[in-house]
């Protein structure tokens, strides 16, 4: 998978590679600009993208992902790693599979609804025109399908895949806790907040891996003693634990213990995630980093996701800008001096992303320490 390398998933002969593409942004969805850079990314050597049920970004991605195949920016489905995320809302046993199915497709009728992209109405594509529109989503020798079933008045029925995919390469439990309401909308009311079935819902998962539509399974925002406790039942254990992990946020305690356990590690925001909403400026505003910088040559950027991917995990990093995009990728013909992982090793650690609202008085839990299980 051209210039990123990649790092073994479990006892499987799978692969992830070492710095995936995120598709998170704030406002919710995806864009134009998010579809472009998704193509830039893979001219540039990106094979692994990350999205989510509640990103909203899975059809843009698909999109993208359609029209790299097309242009022959990559050969085939098999050249890349799709990660997606079970929401909260979908975290009970009976929705798992149909949350999974609704990443993977979408049905809308040509013309009779506004949820299909190439909806225009009462005067529908016909002949060349509608041609133009399977291109992007007809190579189902590739894994893509994209079926048009005329009927009687012409009008025809698309069945496209929101992302457009027959299969994710791995599918994650993005919260272990559930939600009442349905949807996917920020911000959720916290009185909806239950206790998640984690034995059901991981069968479930389990159940998704077995009928193909998940190559992997795993999990986020996990702690030690949570992963412990889904060892105790689970058949297939996760793959992944994806989690906050930086300089400022180290993980030594769950790092070791995953690699104990054979759980691959994905960091997520490992340059703060300036940005979101709860992202913060410390990371690439911290003064060690700055002056490893200077000494290397590299950007702070580049010396955080070094020293992330130097403590054999994986990572998952979000820019729409073509240079730091590249730069992003420039972390694997250097390394950093025992000296500097020492320095590094000794900063502070704060956590960015708490988790404060999957917390609430008559929830599961009521605390930040509760949620993280003292791992905080």
């Amino acid at each position: 998978m051209g210039i990123i390398p990649e790092a073994p998933l479990g006892s499987s002969n799978a692969t992830i590679p070492g710095i995936g593409f995120g598709t998170a942004s704030w406002p919710l969805g995806g864009s134009e600009t998010m579809k472009q850079s998704v193509l830039q990314a893979i001219e540039l050597g990106y094979r692994h993208f990350d999205t989510a049920a509640i990103y909203q970004s899975e059809q843009c991605l698909g999109e993208a992902i359609a029209q790299a195949l097309h242009l022959g920016l990559v050969k085939s489905r098999k050249d890349l790693f799709i990660t997606s995320k079970l929401w909260c809302s979908d975290g009970h046993p009976n929705r798992v599979l149909p949350a999974l199915q609704n990443s993977l497709r979408a049905e809308c009728s040509l013309g009779c609804t506004a949820q299909c992209t190439q909806c225009v109405g009462p005067n529908p594509p016909k002949g060349k025109e509608l041609k133009s529109i399977i291109w992007a989503v007809s190579y189902v020798y590739l894994g893509f399908q994209f079926v048009a079933i005329p009927n009687a008045n012409s009008m025809g029925i698309l069945l496209f895949r929101r992302l457009g995919l027959d299969y994710l390469d791995l599918y994650l439990l993005h919260w272990p806790v559930s939600l009442k309401s349905v949807g996917y909308d920020l911000p959720f009311s916290q009185k909806d907040l239950v206790a998640m079935d984690v034995k059901s819902v991981w069968e479930a998962m389990e159940e998704c891996h077995s009928l193909g539509l998940s190559r992997n399974i795993g999990v986020s925002n996990f702690s030690c003693k949570k992963l412990e406790q889904l060892f105790l039942t689970s058949k297939i254990p996760p793959a992944v634990n994806q989690v906050e992990m930086s300089p400022l946020w180290q993980q030594a305690k769950l790092r070791d213990f995953c690699h104990k356990k054979g759980i691959h590690i994905t960091a997520f925001s490992p340059l703060g995630a300036l940005g979101t909403v709860w992202g913060t400026n410390k990371v690439l505003d911290c003064e060690v980093l700055k002056e490893i910088a200077e000494a290397q040559g590299k950007t702070v950027a580049q010396v955080c996701l070094r020293w992330v991917y130097e403590q054999g995990v994986s990572l998952v990093v979000k820019s729409f800008n073509k240079e730091r995009m590249k730069e992003n990728i420039g972390i694997f013909d250097w390394k950093l001096s025992p000296e500097e992982c020492e320095r590094i090793e000794q900063i502070p650690q704060e956590r960015a992303c708490a988790g404060r609202d999957y917390t609430s008085e008559d929830g599961p839990y009521i605390s930040v320490e509760e949620l993280w299980d003292g791992e905080i």
